[in-house]
């Protein structure tokens, strides 16, 4: 078994561990009287099916196609323009609930300077469908090999050197133990996404000068046993010695498939004078040198890129910056030119699709760009697919009629087949704008002959798979509240279940138990929006551990926690519960203790139920 730190989430243990679990609080749950008085179908069992139907054609729906999302949600400048998220959203979690309605993903940077915690990341969840992915940066100290101690998780400072105060620590000068708890914290939280379906690529980027060195190899492979094997791993090399020539690319991409079949290759588009880290301004006449992009598939389950505009008040992208890159898309995706000597895996996956243009609302301006050329590309692909198609009806029409000669269109298309791909024809090479594009032809659909395969799509309409979730949510079929939290209660037992020392279940069912007090009493009078869903049935207690009192006589107060950011992260530096650039906005900051808060610590911890820091503490 691959090492990944002090915690064991292979996938059986972790499976069985989060199945039971659900399963004792499903059971519990339909007992309640809450649970008696629900809808039918607003039942735990109903929603967990449906949830399970709207993943699932999510991800058939997505397969091969790009979903786009943008590096961050609340960098100050689009807050400031007030273009993109409406005047009546004011926290970070609304920004993300509103973020979620137009993205299908997040990439999360904030990640990088220091760990989230797990009270932080079910905020996050809370605020998003059950399709959204989270795309986490690992903590900097595992990729720049160093760390100030403020960033350190608090619960791993006390194994740190004696002499380290506030300084920078070097990993390399710290000891086993502590890069194993290290590792076990990052685990611990990108777990909790990940056992509910909600982890997308947890991205590894290395700095400049990290070159192809067998150190820094051995290093990349150390992460990748160390992440836990079920997380899919992005590794990105801005150092570009690692594609100095076509044979270094090829040994490359060798090396990062020998990690493991859930290890993809991040590509970058950046401009040359934007990667120093110097943010040197472009000299006046001078033209910006974009930097050579290397997108291949090195794992099956996904392709991962990351556009980068840094410097500037206009990042919006040229019009042949959108059509070069559905080009690339589908040249990348249909395996057709990879690196001489190199035979890349059919790819399974989605494309991703991160656009950080950190200035206003173009993010969003470029991602709207970016999907109408894609649909303008699919289409102008699928009229030629379909001219070529009535070509070949035409020309069988003709064979049929008693002519033993081929026509040249027949004999060309014929050629075309065999030389494409399996499921993906070679890209056009003309490119017909969106503006020009009315609508797709119908084509000849009762046509049988040897024409290349139907093309397949790039382009994915999440906005209009959003409002049909979002429709069957209103109309009580599904209820996110329900299973997510179903699901919470059983990866926190799972995670306290397999921790190797000691392994105490009463201990496990406590930390659920202070999970229910935590969630059950926060109150939801500011949360309008929410009062008129259906009660969860989720409202009992942990097993082996009693309901608390208002959450008994009150079940749509324990579901009232979704869409509302709960305390602060006990680990990490910021009290923001937002995704932010470095440091967190004043507004983004959690509020003020209310009175139902104060009323719940008291009441927990009369109850004798340790909090979850004081339990992983106690590990």
């Amino acid at each position: 078994m691959q090492r990944h730190g002090a915690l064991d989430v292979s996938g059986s243990a972790a499976a069985a561990a989060v199945a039971a679990a659900a399963e004792q609080h499903t059971a519990a749950a339909s007992s309640t009287p809450a649970a008696a008085a629900a809808p039918s179908g607003s039942h735990t069992g109903s929603a967990a099916a449906a949830h399970a139907d709207i993943v699932s054609s999510f991800t058939s729906s997505t397969a091969r196609r790009v979903l786009m999302g943008t590096c961050g949600w609340t960098d100050a400048s689009i807050l400031k323009c007030g273009r993109f998220y409406p005047g009546s959203v004011r926290t970070a979690v609304e920004r993300l609930k509103h973020y979620a309605s137009h993205f299908p993903c997040v990439e999360v940077d904030t990640s990088n300077y220091a760990i989230p915690g797990e009270g932080q990341v079910m905020s996050w969840m809370a605020a998003t469908p059950v399709t959204f992915k989270f795309h986490v940066k690992i903590f900097g100290m595992f990729t720049a090999q160093r760390a100030e101690t403020k960033a350190i998780p608090s619960v791993t400072r006390h194994l740190l050197p004696e002499n380290k105060g506030q300084g920078v620590v070097q990993l390399a000068h710290t000891s086993a133990a502590f890069k194993d708890a290290l590792w076990s914290v990052q685990n611990r939280v990108l777990h909790l996404l990940h056992v509910n379906g909600r982890l997308g690529v947890v991205i590894f980027q290395f700095h400049l000068g990290f070159g192809p060195t067998d150190a820094h190899r051995a290093h990349v492979a150390w992460c990748r046993a160390h992440l836990s094997p079920e997380f899919e791993m992005g590794v990105e090399f801005r150092n570009r010695g690692w594609f100095a020539s076509e044979e270094i690319t090829r040994r490359t991409l060798e090396f990062v498939r020998s990690l493991g079949p859930r290890t993809v290759l991040v590509a970058e588009d950046d401009l040359a004078h934007e990667v120093t880290g110097r943010f040197i301004p472009l000299p006046p006449g001078q033209t910006a040198v974009r930097l050579p992009i290397h997108l291949h598939i090195a794992s099956p389950s996904s392709l991962y890129v990351r556009l980068h505009r840094r410097q500037g008040s206009q990042r919006v992208l040229a019009d042949w910056e959108l059509e070069e890159w559905a080009e690339r898309f589908a040249t990348a995706r249909s395996g057709s030119a990879p690196p001489a000597g190199d035979t890349p895996p059919r790819l399974q996956g989605p494309i991703y699709f991160l656009i950080g243009t950190d200035h206003e609302d173009q993010p969003v301006i470029n991602s709207n760009r970016m999907q109408a050329t894609l649909v303008a590309y699919d289409r102008k692909r699928r009229e030629e697919w379909e001219a070529k198609r009535a070509a070949a009806v035409a020309a069988a029409a003709a064979g049929g009629s008693g002519s033993n000669s081929t026509s040249p269109a027949a004999a060309n298309n014929s050629a075309a087949a065999a030389a494409s791909p399996a499921l993906d024809p070679s890209a056009a090479t003309s490119f017909v704008p969106a503006s020009s594009l009315a609508g797709a032809g119908n084509g000849n659909a009762g046509a049988d002959t040897n024409a290349e395969p139907e093309p397949e799509p790039l382009a994915f309409d999440y906005k209009a798979f959003y409002r049909a979730h979002l429709s069957r949510l209103s109309s009580g079929v599904v209820n996110d509240r329900q299973t997510s939290l179903g699901a919470f209660f059983g990866a926190k037992t799972a995670m306290a279940a397999q921790q190797q020392q000691p392994t105490d279940e009463t201990k496990a069912a406590a930390a659920a138990a202070d999970d229910v007090a935590t969630f059950a009493d926060i109150d939801v009078a500011d949360d309008a929006e929410r009062t008129s869903a259906p009660a969860s049935p989720l409202s009992a207690a942990a097993p082996g551990a009693a309901a608390p009192a208002a959450a008994a006589a009150d079940p749509s107060r324990l579901s009232s926690f979704f869409g509302v950011a709960p305390t602060a992260a006990t680990h990490a530096p910021s009290a923001s519960h937002g995704e932010t650039k470095r440091k967190a906005p004043a507004s983004s900051s959690s509020s003020a203790a209310s009175p139902a808060k104060k009323k719940k610590t008291a009441a927990s911890k009369s109850a004798g139920a340790p909090s979850i820091t004081a339990f992983f503490k106690a590990k």
